[in-house]
C-alpha cells in the first residue's frame, strides 16, 4: 500500500468515526477495505447492505460463488449468507449455503447434514459476531457459519467486473416483496429524506394499506421521530388526520402500516389553478384536523402544502407527525435548535422549537393560506440566515398587494395568523377553521 492509498484509507475511516456511514462504505470499498465495510454496516444493523458489499466483493454471478477457489472469498459469500438468514431472506442464504457445501464436500468429502444443522444452530448468535472479524476463516469454517432471500441465481451476469446489481440480494422493502407474512407491497407511492411509502395489502384483513419505511436507522435522532408519528397520531382520531395503525421491524428496518391515501397533496394541487373557494375549504379542514391534534396535546410543528394530503373525494388528511411536540413528553431537540421547514416556521419556533404552542401551527396555516392565495409564501431568501431573519423581523406583503380580487376579510384572517407575537394571532384551531368556513360561504364556487 502506498502512502498515498494509506491516507484514502484513513480519510474513509475519518468518516466512518464521524457518523458519515454511507460516505464511509464506497469509501473503504474503493480501498480494499471491504470486510471493514460490511462490518461499520452490520454494525448498525443494515444487514442486507452490509451482505450487499459482500456479495459485490466476489466478482462472480450468484450461482457461481460454489466455484470460488480463494478461500477468503468464500468465508466472504459465508458471512453474506450470515447477514442475509439475519435480516429474514432465508431463501437466498440458503441458496449461497448450498453451493459453499457443495465446494466443501468437493474439497473435504461428505458432511453430514444432521451434524452440520445442529452445529450452525448451536453457534447461531456467536457466528454473527465471529463471522464479522477480520481475516479469511479456513474452508472448514465455511460450512459452519450460520448463512439469508430470493437470489435470482440463473440470470445474473458474469464477469470479474460484476456491478452492484450482478450479485445484490434483493431489498426486503420492494413491489412483490411480502412484509412478516403478512403485507404484500405493490407500488412505491412517494419517497422522502427520511422514508419510502408503498401501497400495500393487508392479508390478514383483506385490505389495501400503506407502509411507510424508515429509512435512515443508523440515525438515533430520525428513529425517535418516526417512533414519535405513531405516538402522536394515535391519541388523534379525526377524519381529518392520517390514520396509523402500527409499528413493525424487518429486515432491519423500522416500519410504520397507516391509512391508504389516494389522490394528491396540496403542494402537488396547487401547482394548477385553484378556486378560492376550494382553498378555504381545504384550509377549513386542515385546521378542524388540527384542533383535534392540539386538544390532546400535539403540536405537529411542521404544517405546510406537502403535508395535507388532498384525497380523490376532496377529504384533507394531515400527515407526517414525526417532529410533532406532545406538550407533555420532553422535545426530541436542543434548546435554541429550530426544527420544521423554514419558509413555514412561526418566529417562537425559530428561536426554540421546543417552545412551541398551538398558535404555532396556526402561524404555518397563515402561510400555507398565503400561498394559495397570492400563489408564493410570505418570505423568501436563498440564504437561510436571511430567510429566518425576515420570518422574525418582517411584516408580510398584504396579500391583496399581490391578488387583488382577494376579499379583505379573508386577508385579515391571513394577516392575524402571521402575528410575529404568538399571543396576537388566533389562539384555537377551531376558531380559524370557522372563520375559514364563514369565509367559504361568501366566497362560493361561483367566484
Amino acid at each position: 500500500m502506498t502512502a498515498r492509498d494509506s491516507t484514502k484509507l484513513a480519510a474513509a475511516r475519518a468518516l466512518l468515526k464521524a457518523g458519515r456511514l454511507d460516505a464511509a462504505v464506497p469509501a473503504l470499498v474503493v480501498e480494499g477495505a471491504v470486510d471493514e465495510a460490511a462490518r461499520a454496516l452490520a454494525d448498525h444493523d443494515r444487514l442486507v447492505d452490509a451482505a450487499n458489499v459482500l456479495l459485490d466483493s466476489l466478482g462472480v454471478r450468484a450461482r457461481e460463488i460454489g466455484g470460488l477457489r480463494d478461500p477468503h472469498l468464500r468465508a466472504r459469500a459465508t458471512r453474506a449468507a450470515a447477514l442475509l438468514r439475519q435480516a429474514g431472506m432465508l431463501r437466498g442464504a440458503r441458496q449461497i449455503e448450498q453451493q459453499l457445501e457443495r465446494r466443501a464436500q468437493e474439497l473435504g468429502g461428505p458432511v453430514d447434514d444432521a451434524t452440520l444443522l445442529t452445529h450452525r444452530h448451536a453457534n447461531a448468535i456467536a457466528a454473527l459476531e465471529t463471522t464479522l472479524a477480520p481475516g479469511p476463516p479456513s474452508a472448514d469454517a465455511d460450512i459452519t457459519r450460520p448463512t439469508l432471500d430470493a437470489i435470482d441465481v440463473e440470470n445474473l451476469p458474469t464477469g470479474r467486473h460484476a456491478t452492484r446489481s450482478t450479485v445484490r440480494a434483493p431489498e426486503a422493502f420492494e413491489p412483490g416483496a411480502l412484509v412478516d407474512g403478512r403485507y404484500e407491497l405493490g407500488e412505491l407511492l412517494g419517497r422522502g429524506g427520511m422514508a419510502r411509502v408503498f401501497r400495500a395489502r393487508d392479508r390478514e384483513l383483506s385490505q389495501d394499506i400503506a407502509i411507510k419505511v424508515f429509512e435512515a436507522d443508523d440515525d438515533p435522532t430520525l428513529l425517535a421521530r418516526f417512533k414519535q408519528e405513531l405516538l402522536s397520531s394515535r391519541q388523534i382520531a379525526h377524519p381529518n388526520v392520517v390514520r396509523l395503525f402500527d409499528i413493525g421491524t424487518f429486515a432491519g428496518r423500522k416500519y410504520l402500516t397507516l391509512e391508504l391515501l389516494i389522490g394528491q397533496d396540496l403542494k402537488q394541487r396547487i401547482a394548477e389553478p385553484i378556486l378560492v373557494s376550494d382553498s378555504l375549504g381545504f384550509l377549513t379542514q386542515a385546521c378542524r384536523g388540527l384542533d383535534a391534534a392540539h386538544r390532546v396535546g400535539v403540536i405537529h410543528r411542521d404544517i405546510k402544502p406537502q403535508n395535507l394530503f388532498i384525497t380523490t373525494a376532496g377529504e384533507v388528511k394531515i400527515m407526517d407527525f414525526g417532529i410533532a411536540k406532545l406538550e407533555a413528553a420532553a422535545g426530541l431537540t436542543k434548546p435554541g435548535v429550530g426544527v420544521g421547514t423554514p419558509e413555514y416556521m412561526a418566529p417562537e419556533q425559530i428561536k426554540d422549537s421546543r417552545r412551541v404552542l398551538p398558535a404555532t401551527d396556526l402561524y404555518a396555516i397563515g402561510i400555507t393560506a398565503y400561498r394559495l392565495c397570492t400563489g408564493r409564501v410570505p418570505f423568501v431568501d436563498k440564504d437561510l440566515l436571511r430567510l429566518l431573519k425576515r420570518q422574525l423581523h418582517e411584516a408580510p406583503v398584504p396579500p391583496t398587494q399581490l391578488n387583488p380580487r382577494l376579499p379583505p376579510q379573508l386577508e385579515a384572517v391571513i394577516l392575524r395568523l402571521l402575528e410575529k407575537k404568538p399571543e396576537r394571532r388566533y389562539q384555537a384551531a377551531a376558531e380559524v377553521a370557522e372563520a375559514f368556513a364563514e369565509l367559504r360561504k361568501l366566497y362560493g364556487p361561483a367566484r
